[in-house]
């Protein structure tokens, strides 16, 4: 039995990133901390976006009807 921790990472990455980034933000005292908070909420929705885009290009290229001859 194999353990394929980079396919749980890759689906809860964007989640961790966000739940992350509103911890820090809701205990942010520095100007630091609103900074890390900012980066790890920019992390999650870039991930996000990304992979709906990709998504979304693979679904058209793979439900085009084929060329006719």
């Amino acid at each position: 039995m194999r353990l394929d921790l980079e396919k749980y990472w890759y689906e809860t990455s964007p989640f961790l990133y966000t739940v992350m980034g509103g911890f820090v933000l809701g205990r942010a005292d520095s100007v630091l901390m609103v900074i890390s908070a900012i980066l790890f909420l920019c992390a999650s929705g870039t991930i996000t976006l990304l992979r709906r885009k990709h998504s979304l290009e693979m679904m058209k290229k793979f439900n085009k009807p084929p060329k006719p001859r």
